[in-house]
């Protein structure tokens, strides 16, 4: 659903300027849109493939383990 508001926010942002041809407008903004989806898509995958590693490891349970526990202290004053 946020991809969809992202596209929403892209194309409405340039379908709102004027004197232009709206295909023009049209496929700046998906090329806008799908712009930002590679990055986050990048962003996601070596999230994936890190955790991945993590998990699948010889010793990827105490990895895991620790990587929560890095979290432990968050939040607290």
């Amino acid at each position: 659903m946020l991809d969809a508001l992202n596209l929403f926010q892209a194309l409405t942002a340039e379908l709102g300027k004027t004197g232009e041809d709206e295909n023009a407008a049209i496929e700046r903004a998906i090329m806008t849109y799908e712009k930002d989806m590679r990055k986050s898509a990048k962003e996601h995958a070596e999230d994936g493939i890190q955790m991945n590693d993590i998990m699948y490891r010889f010793d990827g349970a105490e990895k895991l383990i620790a990587f929560f526990k890095s979290f432990e202290n968050e939040g607290q004053s």
